[in-house]
């Protein structure tokens, strides 16, 4: 029975190329990574930076919450 692939490739991204769920390297550089100028927040803990959306690290051995924003008395000034 002949065969839909060659067995020589081994990876779903070497078999299915033009799949929309496989990016190449070049496509996984382009996206963006959070950056403080942009609204990200640095987690105490671990130092990364998350997108200002996270509520926790992104890191996955982390996970530390995003620290509250010093609070400040609009009435004092």
């Amino acid at each position: 029975m002949p065969s839909d692939s060659c067995n020589k490739v081994t990876t779903a991204a070497e078999r299915f190329p033009d799949s929309p769920g496989y990016q190449s390297a070049t496509a996984r550089e382009v996206r963006s990574r959070p950056t403080l100028a942009a609204g990200g927040w640095e987690c105490v803990r671990c130092g990364n930076v998350n997108f200002p959306q996270k509520l926790f690290c992104n890191m996955r051995k982390c996970m530390s919450p995003r620290p509250l924003r010093a609070w400040r008395c609009k009435g004092c000034g």
